[in-house]
């Protein structure tokens, strides 16, 4: 996908200092049609304008190179890139040393799909003009077409260092880490690109897909909803929408979506199997069925349409077909780690515990962190298993940092038996864990747990970088992974009311809504700082209390009031 399409081609009309040079003054009034017509967006003009300045033989170099430049541009802006290319490859005979040349020269490549060449032509631009932050956004786009991710960052990151305040490096950025699986790094990207431009659209699509891997399915669904609004007939955003609905258990807009989904792409095998799991989970059953029938009909190979139309089946208690369907997902994938977990709970429901323990534990093999399996296990067993893996370095009070075999790094910790979470590093090395600070008074609960994330940069000149995991203990989830130290640069971070706000060392602000704000009431009695004397004395009326606190209050009293009426049996033989 092109980014900065329109800022990187950026065509060159005649400062006005520059027109001091004695040329035909008609050449001069072509060149400027050029230029407004080019702005208008009426190309044709814009060609014929330039075509004729170039007939006048008096021309310098450096102005044919600029017009040839600027026709260039109009030639692609109406798809003409061969007559593009030809027009930059002449402004370069005449002016070699002319970075915006190069940089409008490497679009044309991208538009071509020749990224390669893309790539080197942006190269040209910033070595001739090292800060050029349009070349550097530009390459990162080539560099990420051709999956040169870690390249696409760097360019992106200097594109970001040179124009702070476009949001188009950001997201661009993001869509790297996003690719890289860094779900956190990718969300503070998108959440600045919006902050500069809310009207940018792309981001939104880019960010809600990020709350969705990060299972944030409320945040996802506004952002999805955001980005809707903009391409109102693209079926694929109301099935994410749709499947962000059903994290939230939302399912009357879940089906709402797949049904939009299914007007506007009627194959969609997908869009009828979820819809039917839908339905079935608000006991529509006859559509339900339907509906999953319907899948299986449009793609009997893919394993979704078996596991959602099994998962109906369960929920009304049809187990034999329920693990029909499922093994019928175990054929296409014998991995499948939601099928086996599925069947085991079938096993549970019939009280044939050996079999459901089998079926979680092989879960459990396809998928670790299953949710389902290890709690399953422990009702069957007494045992809640632990998420053990490859350890790396000593415990940090009690967490514990591991690697997976795919070389994705989480923690966890035997204290918090159901917490557990992916760290990222960005850069070069293993991760370490460093320190866990427990978080007192409003903000217990929360802890944040530091750890190296990598080295950046190479030899005399790479510097440790270390990332902060904010962990909600409460809730049982890794909440965010934020900046804490660059080699001797420290974040800033600040804990507010419900959240936390981190100033990165490059002057990048994140903020993280953590808690609900706190609302401080005010008691105007005697003694307090808002206490306001009464004109009439000082008086001070109790706050109101609610009928039924006044009727325990009430209830309360009469039982003191009979424990102080009883009487012995000496009171009664004396009165």
């Amino acid at each position: 996908m092109r980014i900065l399409a329109f800022l990187a081609l950026a065509f060159m009309m005649f400062p006005g200092g520059v027109l001091a040079e004695t040329v035909g003054e008609r050449s001069v009034l072509l060149v400027r049609q050029g230029g407004a017509a080019l702005l208008r967006g009426k190309f044709e003009h814009a060609v014929k304008a330039y075509d004729e300045a170039l007939q006048y033989d008096k021309l310098s170099a450096v102005r044919k190179a600029s017009i040839h430049s600027d026709r260039g541009v109009a030639h692609w802006r109406m798809k003409q890139t061969d007559q593009a290319l030809a027009d930059f490859k002449k402004a370069i005979t005449f002016n070699p040393q002319y970075p915006q040349v190069y940089n409008n020269m490497g679009n044309v490549y991208m538009d071509l799909n020749r990224h390669k060449d893309a790539v080197k032509a942006f190269t040209k631009a910033i070595d001739i003009a090292p800060t050029y932050g349009v070349a550097f956004n530009n390459r990162g786009s080539a560099n990420f077409e051709l999956g040169n991710l870690d390249a696409a960052v760097s360019d992106f990151s200097s594109a970001v260092r040179y124009l702070n305040l476009n949001a188009v490096p950001h997201n661009g950025r993001g869509r790297s880490f996003l690719s890289k699986g860094k779900n956190y790094a990718a969300l503070r990207d998108f959440s600045r690109a919006v902050k500069l431009n809310k009207t940018y659209g792309m981001v939104f699509l880019s960010r809600a897909r990020t709350y969705a891997n990060l299972k944030q399915n409320g945040a996802a669904v506004k952002d999805f909803t955001h980005a809707i609004s903009l391409a109102r007939m693209e079926p694929q955003l109301y099935f994410e929408r749709a499947k962000a609905y059903q994290g939230l258990n939302k399912h009357l807009p879940a089906i709402a979506d797949y049904t939009k989904v299914i007007d506007l792409a009627p194959g969609n095998a997908n869009a009828y199997a979820l819809r039917g799991l839908a339905f079935g989970l608000v006991k529509k059953y006859e559509k339900a069925f339907s509906d999953a029938d319907k899948a299986v009909e449009l793609d009997p190979t893919n394993p979704l349409v078996y596991l959602s139309r099994g998962k109906t089946a369960k929920r009304k208690g049809d187990y034999d077909n329920a693990l029909d369907d499922f093994k019928t997902v175990l054929e296409i994938n014998k991995e499948h780690g939601e099928a086996l977990k599925l069947i085991a709970q079938i096993h549970e429901i019939r009280k044939e515990e050996e079999e459901a323990v089998s079926f979680y534990q092989r879960s459990l093999t396809a998928d670790r962190f299953l949710s389902g399996s290890r709690e399953g296990l422990k009702r069957l067993t007494g045992t809640l298993p632990g998420f053990e893996g490859e350890p790396i370095g000593e415990p940090v009070t009690g967490w514990i940092l591991s690697k997976l075999p795919d070389g994705k790094f989480y923690v966890y910790s035997a204290k918090h038996p159901k917490i557990y979470g992916f760290i990222e590093t960005y850069g070069a090395g293993e991760p370490k864990l460093l320190n866990w600070e427990a978080k007192k008074g409003s903000w217990r609960g929360i802890g944040t747990l530091r750890y190296f994330a990598g080295m950046k940069g190479e030899g005399e000149n790479a510097i440790p970088l270390e990332y902060s995991a904010i962990i909600d203990l409460k809730k049982n989830k890794l909440a965010a992974i934020e900046p804490y130290q660059w080699g001797i640069q420290k974040a800033k971070w600040k804990w507010g009311n419900g959240t936390v706000s981190v100033v990165d060392p490059d002057g990048m602000t994140s903020e993280i809504k953590l808690k609900k704000k706190q609302v401080a009431i005010a008691r105007n009695r005697p003694g307090s700082s808002s206490f306001t004397p009464s004109p009439w004395g000082n008086i001070w009326e109790p706050p109101r209390r609610s009928a039924r606190a006044k009727s325990r209050r009430k209830k309360a009293a009469r039982k003191r009031s009979r424990r102080k009426k009883q009487k012995s049996i000496l009171n009664w033989i004396f009165q």
